[in-house]
């Protein structure tokens, strides 16, 4: 899995993945432009597909992917990881803390590196990422029904970890800012992270 994940892909080859996955789309999808019109989906495929003119990584590509199949709306249509690349993730150190996401804001909900103090706590970076940023990205490439932004909120968070690692590239240890109810004085911990499976 790991060379399949680092490999990269030539332009001629990423581009006859879109167009495979746009004429499937097109040709047997029920509810295609029910929530974006025919010439916004049309424009986004075709500036996705213009995008695809440099070699790239499962990663990359994914992410790239991810964009409009979130456009189309609806949330029975999605990209996934393959069974071997969702391993992979696994096997990675997670930010080892449950979030909500709330209003565009991260919090933490459960904590499982410092024992639960850090509960309650708001993400303001990771890595040097702002959580806006984070949030905002996370938020595009989430395929849910609509324009409801509440149940993408809810989804990004209950996926924050891996969409960490798959989205925004972003690796252990972890360099997190916190900002503390009442406190303008935020504050930086260092947390090594979890695998999947102590999680």
């Amino acid at each position: 899995a790991g060379a399949e994940t680092t490999k990269k892909f030539e332009p001629t080859q990423l581009r006859e993945d879109f167009q495979i996955m746009r004429h499937s789309l097109e040709e047997g999808h029920p509810g295609l432009y029910r929530y974006t019109k025919k010439t916004d989906l049309d424009r986004i495929f075709d500036e996705t597909e213009n995008s695809l003119n440099h070699p790239m990584d499962f990663y990359e590509f994914y992410r790239v992917m991810a964009l409009p199949i979130a456009a189309i709306k609806c949330g029975h249509t999605d990209v996934d990881l393959s069974p071997e690349v969702r391993k992979e993730t696994e096997r990675l150190p997670w930010l080892p803390f449950d979030v909500k996401v709330l209003d565009s804001r991260a919090y933490i909900f459960r904590d499982y590196a410092k024992g639960g103090i850090l509960a309650g706590k708001e993400i303001q970076s990771i890595n040097g990422v702002p959580a806006a940023r984070i949030i905002s990205t996370m938020l595009a490439a989430e395929s849910q029904d609509g324009d409801i932004q509440t149940s993408r909120q809810r989804v990004i968070g209950q996926h924050f970890g891996l969409n960490l690692i798959v989205l925004l590239g972003l690796r252990a240890p972890y360099e997190v800012v916190l900002a503390s109810s009442g406190s303008n004085q935020p504050e930086m911990i260092h947390i090594a992270g979890l695998k999947h499976e102590e999680l």
